[in-house]
């Protein structure tokens, strides 16, 4: 086969979720693919000159190219499949076209994004509804969703879980103590890593937190945010103004190679986000053999199994006692330890990898019969 994928989401200087997917789909590709495949790696003019953030497999089969629409008639009748990553596809005959849908949250409320953003969404994955041949979803959870709101036959949908990256994983002691004076960091915090924004229920998790804190029950214990500024981050900035003094740290973006052992020193890992597609740092923080506490939302009990504490993250006297039960009772602590390892190992980039690559092969039989 002959495949093109577009990468400009993973060529950023500030990596999101959908790049890490990128980047691995891409770094785990080559063991899916048969002999004589070859790929290229699109990447749209606006973020060309990082496209070396996305580093290509050694070897012939993977090449760059720049993905400029209006001229793609050039590169359309050379291809089998186009791959669009992030819901977005070129407006090309010629090769089947699979896009990934990581979410819907722009269509499931009006309270995740601003009216413009909203409708731009909105018109792409109306435009995918009739032009892909294959969906490729993270989740049940998002099938479904594209099913209800895009009308969308469900065997054109392939659910792909995604996965932890290898460099997580539990640390010693130095390692996160070096990166604890590096970030300017106390010995013991909770750490989230995400968007600071409404969807995220950034200023939710602030608000539980300082109701810890104000019955004694955080000690010394931090709140450390991780990320950069979303839609509502106003929100969770007022929020943590309100908070004693250095008890909750927001670092903005974290470079990723800072990550690895700052989850690795957290005691407990939350995740109160109100809707997600699937939730990558679920399965990064139980890597790295953190406890996790984390909303009972959309796909998210569907990630995390019995492997996390989960809670109705908009009720925040609950989230907090889920906090603390999470910091300081020790056999929850090491039960949601095991669990978490065992539930992260059933997750794979060479399993999304290898099911991404059967996506194609149904997407250009699909082709073939329209």
């Amino acid at each position: 086969m002959r495949i093109a994928i577009d990468v400009s989401s993973a060529a950023t200087p500030e990596g999101s979720g959908i790049a890490v997917y990128v980047s691995e789909l891409i770094r785990h590709l080559d063991a899916a693919a048969a002999p004589g495949d070859s790929f290229l790696a699109c990447c749209r003019a606006s973020r060309w000159r990082h496209r070396a953030r996305v580093p290509l497999p050694p070897g012939a089969a993977w090449r760059r190219r720049l993905f400029v629409e209006p001229l793609g008639f050039l590169l359309a009748g050379r291809l089998d499949v186009f791959h669009g990553t992030d819901a977005r596809l070129p407006h090309w005959r010629g090769p089947a076209l699979v896009a990934t849908v990581h979410d819907l949250f722009s269509l499931i409320s009006t309270e995740f994004a601003d009216d413009r953003f909203r409708a731009k969404k909105i018109r792409r994955y109306r435009d995918l509804a009739a032009r892909a041949h294959v969906f490729i979803t993270p989740s049940a959870h998002t099938k479904r969703d594209i099913v209800t709101h895009l009308g969308v036959d469900p065997d054109r949908i392939v659910v792909t879980p995604e996965a932890w990256s290898a460099q997580f994983g539990v640390r010693s002691e130095a390692e996160t103590a070096a990166a604890r004076t590096r970030l300017g960091l106390p010995p013991r915090y909770i750490l989230t890593v995400g968007l600071v924004s409404t969807r995220k229920h950034t200023a939710g998790l602030v608000r539980a937190f300082r109701s810890l804190r104000a019955r004694g029950a955080a000690g010394d214990t931090a709140l450390v945010i991780a990320g950069k500024d979303g839609f509502g981050a106003e929100e969770a900035y007022r929020e943590a103004a309100k908070a004693h003094k250095g008890t909750v740290i927001l670092l903005g973006h974290v470079p990723p190679e800072n990550l690895p052992p700052l989850y690795a020193g957290a005691a407990v890992y939350a995740f109160p986000s109100l809707y997600e597609g699937f939730g990558i740092p679920i399965l990064e923080a139980m890597a790295s053999g953190v406890p996790v506490v984390a909303s009972d939302r959309a796909s998210i009990p569907e990630i995390a199994g019995d492997a996390a504490l989960l809670v109705d993250p908009e009720d925040e006297e609950a989230l907090a006692r889920a906090l603390e039960h999470a910091l300081d009772d020790d056999a929850l602590r090491a039960e949601l330890r095991a669990r978490g390892f065992a539930r992260a190992a059933l997750f794979s980039w060479d399993r999304t990898a290898r099911e991404t690559y059967a996506a194609y092969r149904r997407a250009i039989q699909i082709a073939r019969e329209r």
